[in-house]
């Protein structure tokens, strides 16, 4: 070799130029590969004077030239050598470390532990027989029972639990005749006797609202659920309708009769004229008497009659008194009606007087054209309107007799409907009639509550959680003379239960039968002391380590005397509703076991882009928040929560500055987030901690497909590159809170997907307060507290195939 060069690129610096821009996850350190070093090296035979001597004089031929060959071995060694050189450089740094055995390893230098998995809960409810009550021991196991291609999930009772033989009853949901919008009620049959502008009277019962008319817009026949006509009324009211009127509480009506009032005078007053005395101006009284052109005697004292009449709207009154009266058609003009003619025959009417309790101001006087309606009858039997689901709003339940709730306050229960689903909450009854059902949850993975009728209360409800118990387990030996002693349990993962913000593990250590407690660290720990500390390794195996004498007691020496109780399973993946129904052991009298409501809660371990992000952090915060970034780090790492964002903003009330911290994914994140917040936030600092409002998008995709792959392939490479959780455009743990999403990377998470030639354009469509709109920008930014949620379905990727030439 001459000199120091060891080989041509030495001097030529420009033809491996290293570069690395800041902000990539990638480190470039290769000075060369395979074919540059070997091109370097056949060059240098031919190259400059500073080339490498002892090849100036050699030619390499055309065939069997060994030294071509040996060239070749040189440039292998020096691109697995550079190869080698830059995997090494890159698994030195957090952002660009790959190997999870690497990511370990840097953070143990700062003391941060990964979040582990944690172990999903919920409720069962129980079926019992028998007539005694049953009490269920802590650690009752119970299994899932999985889908093709799953397997089963033990979950075990958290607590020793008691049920009662009478836990279920069978409930309705409110039933109600009218309906608000557009307003209308049901009839039984095929026809009604009226037609579309007849006025009826909303009748009251006892307990029941004052009538309300209503006049008729429209007639319709219609089939009911169970395949009987019936007919659907719309209507427009006069006053203002209950909201809560059952069929069986009220009945509408039509008047069967009708009649003229005395019409040969005209008007007739509704008030008279009454002398307080003289010199003092008389006042109008309400006297609404009503004459009738003829004599009734379908009306009586407490009915109601209905007055019509053109240009007046109609006026529902109830009949104080009615008799009979004699007034004279042709009475001298300017006479009373009751006074005979003083002159020709008297022509005698008997017709029947109304007095009225009261009349409307707009009806001052009864026109000559008014007719009074009345002779009542019920138009046919109402009928309730159909609920469709039971959302908990009203709020109440009924018993289906003879069954009866039980009488409590505020007790646990959990509705399941006839489809299986359930929701959570809490039932109050005083009577055993009525139930009021309060904080009523829905299902983790649905936003709202809709059961559908017939449901079930339920008051048995085991509390459970993911995970199996292995009871001593024998971990080894100990040997008083080995310090930091460790050993790893033969199950995996350990089971980590939520708790506030943070999780603990059900584990319990023995050496020599006596119990050791758990610590977080051995820092500052006495020598004596006799604790262990436990940590996962890049396969979620749990190592268990006791101390060294000096921080933490050493174990004592034995055979096979340290054993440890512990449970295992966990992980976001969980059964749906209805899934929990096997009992591992079967118990007297214990029927069977359903979950209504499905379980939630559990999480994977902290994937390797939420490490690199937290961790940094973890060390600016010191286990307390200061800033806004000391906040969103202490939130995101509290259980359940994948993303989260702090925010500064200005409380006007309190006039100081405020940190709002917006939590997505579930309630169960935000409460979980919150208690992180309040065990390490700054109490002189006022914070709200707030759901985050998740944003419906649609994207369409139009691409071009090379024709040489297969559609489906590509369509689902297209599909990762946008949904998976990890490194998706729209992933969950990758998009964050009031993040922006760029047209730029949309089209280049598509490009890079094997067999996608070309991105036409990108349909980017947001779900707004007003419905479905365009977002005809490169850079769709959502606001403050929001971010951008894409569903599965509404990704549309429409290939186009191009197929090569030959």
């Amino acid at each position: 070799m001459a000199d120091d060069k060891i080989c041509p690129c030495d001097g030529a610096p420009t033809q491996f130029t290293i570069t690395n821009p800041p902000g990539r996850d990638h480190v470039a350190y290769r000075i060369g590969n395979f074919v540059s070093f070997s091109q370097a090296m056949l060059k240098s035979s031919v190259g400059p004077p500073e080339s490498e001597q002892q090849l100036d004089a050699w030619r390499p031929t055309a065939t069997g030239d060994l030294g071509v060959q040996m060239l070749e071995w040189w440039a292998y060694l020096g691109d697995i050598l550079t190869f080698y050189n830059e995997r090494i450089a890159n698994e030195a740094y957090l952002r660009t470390a790959t190997l999870p055995e690497s990511l370990n390893r840097l953070i143990r230098t700062i003391g941060y532990r990964p979040r582990p998995g944690i172990a999903a809960h919920g409720q069962v409810v129980a079926l019992v027989g028998g007539h005694r009550p049953l009490t269920l021991p802590r650690g009752f196991s119970l299994d899932s029972k999985p889908g093709p291609g799953e397997t089963p999930q033990t979950f075990e009772l958290d607590a020793e639990t008691q049920v009662m033989p009478q836990g279920t009853v069978p409930a309705e949901p409110p039933a109600f005749l009218l309906a608000p919008d557009p307003a209308m009620f049901l009839v039984a049959g095929s026809s009604v006797p009226f037609t579309t502008g007849a006025v009826l009277m909303l009748g009251s019962r006892p307990g029941s609202p004052n009538p309300v008319l209503l006049t008729v817009t429209g007639v319709q026949t219609e089939t009911s659920e169970n395949g009987k006509p019936r007919m659907r009324v719309s209507f427009a009211a006069s006053g203002s309708l209950p909201n809560d009127v059952a069929a069986r509480e009220v009945h509408v009506q039509y008047a069967t009769q009708a009649m003229a009032v005395w019409g040969e005078s005209g008007a007739i007053s509704v008030f008279k004229r009454v002398s307080l005395g003289p010199g003092i101006r008389p006042i109008l009284e309400l006297d609404p008497t009503v004459h009738l052109a003829g004599v009734t005697r379908d009306l009586h004292p407490g009915e109601y009659a209905l007055f019509t009449a053109p240009k007046h709207s109609p006026e529902l009154s109830r009949i104080t008194t009615i008799r009979d009266v004699v007034w004279y058609a042709n009475h001298d003009a300017g006479s009373v009606p009751e006074t005979p003619p003083t002159s020709g025959v008297p022509i005698p009417v008997l017709h029947s007087q109304l007095t009225l309790d009261a009349l409307s101001l707009s009806w001052t006087s009864i026109p000559s054209a008014t007719t009074v309606h009345f002779g009542w009858r019920s138009v046919g039997t109402l009928l309730d309107q159909p609920v469709a689901g039971f959302t908990g709003s009203p709020n109440t339940l009924s018993a289906r007799p003879p069954a009866t709730f039980q009488k409590s306050s505020g007790l646990p229960i959990v509705i399941a409907d006839a489809t299986g689903e359930g929701a959570a909450g809490l039932g109050s009854s005083s009577d055993g009639a009525k139930l009021t059902v309060s904080n009523l949850l829905p299902q983790p993975t649905q936003p709202t509550t809709a059961l559908k009728p017939p449901l079930t209360v339920h008051y048995n409800l085991l509390g459970i959680s993911r995970g199996k118990t292995v009871a001593s387990e024998i971990l080894g030996s100990g040997d008083a003379t080995i310090p930091g002693q460790e050993f790893v349990l033969k199950k995996s993962p350990l089971t980590y239960l939520a708790k506030g913000d943070s999780h603990v593990s059900i584990l319990a250590v023995r050496v020599n039968g006596r119990l050791w407690q758990e610590a977080k660290s051995f820092y500052q720990q006495l020598p004596d002391a006799e604790i262990f500390v436990t940590a996962e390794d890049e396969q979620q195996k749990t190592h268990v380590q006791f101390g060294d004498g000096v921080n933490g007691a050493r174990l004592p020496t034995g055979i096979n005397n340290v054993a440890i109780t512990y449970r295992y399973g966990s992980g976001a993946k969980a059964p749906r509703s209805g899934e929990i129904t096997v009992i591992n052991k079967p118990y007297p009298n214990l029927k069977s076991v359903r979950n209504p409501v499905a379980v939630g809660g559990g999480d994977d371990p902290d994937p390797p882009d939420q490490i690199r992000r937290l961790a940094p952090g973890s060390v600016m915060t010191f286990g307390r928040a200061v800033s806004g970034d000391d906040y969103e780090v202490i939130a995101s790492r509290a259980p359940g929560v994948t993303r989260a964002q702090a925010v500064w903003s200005f409380d006007a009330a309190e006039q100081r500055a405020a940190v709002k911290i917006y939590v997505g994914d579930n309630a169960n994140a935000v409460a979980s987030a919150r208690a992180a917040i309040i065990t390490t936030g700054d109490p002189h600092r006022h914070v709200v901690v707030a759901a985050a409002t998740p944003i419906a998008v649609l994207i369409g995709l139009p691409v071009l497909v090379d024709g040489r792959f297969q559609i489906d392939d590509v369509k689902a490479a297209v599909r990762k590159a946008m949904l998976d959780d990890d490194r998706g455009v729209f992933g969950m743990r990758r998009l964050g809170i009031g993040q922006a999403v760029f047209n730029s990377e949309i089209a280049a998470a598509c490009l890079a997907c094997e067999g996608v030639i070309a991105l036409r354009h990108i349909v980017f469509i947001v779900n707004g307060p007003s419905g479905f709109a365009y977002d005809l920008r490169p850079r769709h930014a959502p606001d403050e507290g929001a971010f951008y949620s894409l569903d599965p379905q509404w990704l549309i990727i429409c290939p186009e195939v191009i197929n090569h030439a030959g």
